[in-house]
């Protein structure tokens, strides 16, 4: 029988835990207490950091195309045997997957955070970590937006990482915003999402950030344009990406079938 509970089971995995304290430790050490002052270090490893903190937590979002692949089958069946709707299989995809990312996303922070010493102050720490969790968020609704769209699973991690590739392009570390060339700089920035996630990691870090030097020219609107939208703005872009995903995710699981 297809349930609620097969699928809590299915995500319900030790290897979350594992991964979270493993990957918390391999970056709490690389990136041991970070200093502070003039040294470059000072600023390159928070950027670096951060990105990598950013990535992973997308990459995670590949699980989530093996399990959809995995149930596709027993969906179907169970759609015609009416003994679930398309909503109903939606909510129980994407809600036991959120409440694990709370507990697993912060376990990762609070490693990260403190060992590689990031910016001292709660307010700091939460959105550090509430910005990691919105990134969980918007690649698991991403996942079951290019699942639903595809016939395969071969498709689905394609498509998925062509968005991906796309994603950290433009997110403003691989490649500064003052570089790009003036069409692109116009929009396509904007709708990346990892943009936003990124842009506010680096806001919430270095901003007025006493500890570290030169913050002021970097963060400026000639540097990395981290400036032209606030710390505050990024959070709610992000929410309102996830929204946007999530309802795109909801149409497609409802409206596109393939042939199993």
């Amino acid at each position: 029988m297809f349930s609620y509970n097969d699928i809590y089971l299915h995500c319900y995995n030790h290897m979350y835990v594992y991964r979270s304290l493993f990957l918390g430790l391999l970056y709490g050490s690389v990136w041991w207490n970070l200093p502070t002052g003039l040294q470059s270090a000072a600023v390159s490893g928070r950027l670096g950091l951060l990105f990598l903190n950013i990535f992973d937590q997308v990459i995670f979002s590949f699980a989530t195309i093996a399990l959809i692949f995995t149930e596709r089958k027993n969906l179907y069946r169970e759609l015609e045997n009416k003994s679930i709707t398309p909503t109903g299989y939606w909510l129980s995809v994407w809600i036991p997957q959120a409440l694990i990312f709370i507990p697993v996303t912060l376990l990762l922070a609070i490693i990260v955070y403190f060992m590689s010493t990031l910016r001292n102050g709660f307010q700091y720490f939460i959105t550090y970590y509430f910005i990691l969790l919105m990134v969980n968020y918007n690649g698991m609704f991403i996942a079951i937006l290019t699942s639903s769209l595809t016939s395969s699973i071969q498709s689905a991690v394609s498509v998925f990482s062509v968005i991906l590739v796309f994603s950290l392009l433009y997110m403003g570390f691989l490649i500064e915003f003052s570089i790009l060339d003036h069409w692109q700089e116009k929009w396509i920035p904007y709708l990346n999402f990892m943009r936003y996630a990124y842009q506010g990691l680096c806001l919430n870090e270095l901003d007025h950030n006493g500890d570290i030097s030169n913050t002021d020219y970097l963060l400026s609107y000639k540097v990395l344009k981290f400036r032209t939208v606030s710390l505050g703005s990024c959070v709610g872009l992000l929410v309102l990406f996830m929204l946007i995903y999530a309802v795109l995710s909801m149409l497609a699981n409802h409206y596109v079938k393939h042939k199993v």
